[in-house]
């Protein structure tokens, strides 16, 4: 994967252009990985491999979460001695600044506070300050005054009912992440009935919802997707 490819910006543009929100975040999400998972590709293949046995060389997979985490910092030994040392804020403040000005373009307005943005993060991934997640999350919402970020609220909001969202009793941790425990904890989200139920809706609440919606939206992207992929031979 490389950092602001051209195929991921045809792709992001193609869904600013839909004006759907759902299209537009699914894209941003793709278009941000290309800075965070860059070097890697998707497949099962030797590219992918640092060197650690026990896991096979999946994306990022021998990696854990480190790509991932923007105040984090790593080694990644695939690459010349000059840049093996990954600073993750360096790369999300340039995929930063791209998605700004991609957005900020959609809404046909300037750049002119792109600095106090752009510098406003930066200055918070930098901060590696020994810190747990619900500090970390409190200097965004604070220093950028954006709402916190709870994911059963927009569940709720899509028609899911209390019972599936918190997964039969069992609260879903509304912050907190320990990269140290990610494999683990993915492992476990999956196998379990939690994780299956969370965000779930019932059929007769289907149609219409803001579920059906976003996944109307990710088979379009999806076909975009497949469609470019195959006239480019990488399909």
């Amino acid at each position: 994967m490389t950092a602001d490819s051209p195929l991921a910006r045809e792709i992001l543009i193609a869904a600013l252009r839909t004006g759907s929100l759902f299209r537009m975040g699914i894209a941003l999400h793709a278009y941000a990985d290309t800075w965070a998972h860059q070097d890697f590709s998707a497949d099962q293949e030797e590219q992918n491999s640092l060197g650690r046995g026990g896991l096979p060389p999946v994306g990022h997979l021998q990696a854990l979460g480190n790509p991932d985490d923007p105040r984090g910092s790593w080694v990644d030994p695939r690459l010349k001695d000059a840049f093996c040392a990954v600073d993750n804020a360096v790369r999300c403040a340039a995929a930063a600044i791209r998605i700004y000005r991609f957005l900020r373009t959609f809404r046909h307005a300037g750049f002119a506070d792109e600095s106090l943005i752009v510098g406003k993060l930066l200055e918070l991934w930098k901060d590696r300050r020994s810190r747990d997640p619900l500090a970390r999350a409190s200097d965004y919402i604070v220093d950028l005054e954006v709402p916190p970020y709870i994911p059963e609220s927009w569940a709720f909001k899509a028609g899911a009912s209390p019972a599936r969202i918190l997964g039969k009793g069992r609260p879903y941790p509304l912050a907190g992440y320990d990269g140290s425990t990610w494999l683990a904890q993915a492992a476990a989200k999956a196998e379990s009935t939690f994780g299956a139920d969370r965000g779930s809706i019932e059929s007769e609440r289907y149609s219409g919802s803001l579920f059906a919606q976003w996944n109307e939206a990710a088979r379009n992207h999806r076909g975009l997707c497949l469609t470019l992929f195959s006239q480019r031979g990488i399909a």
